[in-house]
């Protein structure tokens, strides 16, 4: 996904930080949780918290780090803000949601069942 596509999609990333703001202590953390998700949803290879922090622009992963080991937010209630985000825009009554959180493709011959 491309930086365009992104910014296209800036209308619907204010209605989600409308949406947990609420769940952070302070705006800078507000305004960095938006930034990762843009960078998780950029078209960046791997998604570690040095790329994640350039595609944000930050010089260092230290503010990325830290907002998801030490800055004060309620991580379930951002969990559960954003399902509700997902089933009232994307989701079906009877739907299930797999995330698959490696992002790398299976290597090797060997099928798992």
């Amino acid at each position: 996904m491309d930086e365009e596509t992104i910014e296209e999609w800036g209308g619907e990333l204010r209605v989600i930080q409308a949406r947990i703001g609420k769940y952070f202590e302070r705006q800078e953390a507000r305004d960095r949780a938006i930034r990762y998700m843009k960078g998780l949803l950029s078209d960046v290879p791997r998604k570690n918290g040095w790329q994640l922090a350039e595609q944000a622009g930050e010089a260092t992963p230290d503010g990325m780090q830290r907002l998801l080991s030490t800055a004060v937010w309620d991580v379930e209630a951002v969990r559960d803000e954003l399902g509700r985000y997902m089933v009232e825009n994307l989701g079906e009554g009877d739907a299930s949601l797999v995330v698959d959180e490696t992002g790398f493709p299976k290597q090797g011959k060997t099928r798992q069942a």
